[in-house]
């Protein structure tokens, strides 16, 4: 093989590395997002739950009494 082909086949072979990165790096950054709209929507959740429970003991509707 001459060097140019050696040349062409290194850089096919870095490009294929590059968009193996690209997609391993897309998928982990997509998990990570995911998990954390996760956690903050749970949070959310809890919090609102906490406010209408607060608002209806106020009013004086106690559902757990």
């Amino acid at each position: 093989m001459s060097s140019i082909e050696v040349f062409i086949f290194i850089i096919i072979i870095l490009q294929i590395l590059i968009v193996a990165l690209v997609l391993l790096y897309g998928t982990y950054l997509s998990w990570i997002i995911e998990i954390h709209f996760k956690f903050l929507n749970d949070r959310s959740d809890l919090a609102h739950k906490h406010t209408v429970r607060v608002m209806k003991i106020l009013h004086g509707i106690d559902d757990e009494a």
